[in-house]
């Protein structure tokens, strides 16, 4: 979920990123008020994955754990300081690894003039409209192999350190929701074959 400078005062936009940082969904507009999980609820992505008609059953989103909670279709990090080399840990690790391509499509749109200029649209409409715009362009680009306008990748260690000093878990984005079984259920069963996919010593 990234904050926006619109016309009126802050936009948030909810987005959803493959591997390649290409923008998968994109939902603009709310007040940027909002925390990250009412901008989810508020998303018809939210409505169409409850619905099951987005995602097949073996698939899952990730997102951050302060801003999100754990659901069957979103995995979020296991929260406090984890056992170093445990199958936690490399969950964890191989969840930071997954988050980046979103991060670096976040800062790539923030990187068109247009979206520095968001302020001086005529109306969060028009702002909205520029933010659509601007995220096509960037899935343009990566499907032509042109990566000018992608953030270099030297920005996720900052981008990992800043998400470390907030602190993982189920924080302000999330406070108040039952976590779910089945996810608890699945995150644990995903932990226990990070050890397999590890690289030998």
């Amino acid at each position: 979920c990234a904050r926006f400078a619109g016309p009126t005062g802050p936009l948030a936009a909810q987005l959803v990123a493959g591997a390649s940082s290409r923008v998968l969904s994109l939902a603009a507009g709310f007040r940027g008020d909002r925390t990250d999980l009412e901008v989810l609820r508020l998303s018809s992505l939210y409505q169409e994955v409850e619905q099951g008609r987005v995602l097949e059953p073996a698939q899952y989103l990730v997102g951050d754990g302060g801003r999100y909670p754990l659901l069957p279709w979103l995995m979020v990090p296991f929260p406090g300081p984890v056992v170093p080399g445990s199958p936690e840990a490399a969950f964890n690790a191989a969840h930071r690894a997954m988050c980046c391509p979103v991060r670096r499509a976040v800062r790539s749109l923030m990187g068109w003039g247009a979206i520095a200029r968001l302020h001086e649209e005529e109306s969060p409409r028009a702002a909205v409209a520029c933010i659509g715009t601007c995220a096509m362009l960037h899935n343009v680009l990566l499907t032509r192999e042109d990566y000018s306008a992608l953030a270099p990748d030297e920005a996720e260690a900052e981008s990992e350190r800043e998400v470390q000093s907030q602190g993982v878990g189920t924080g302000a984005g999330s406070e108040g929701v039952e976590v779910d079984g089945r996810a608890l259920v699945l995150r644990s069963a995903l932990a226990a074959t990070m050890k397999d996919l590890r690289a030998p010593d």
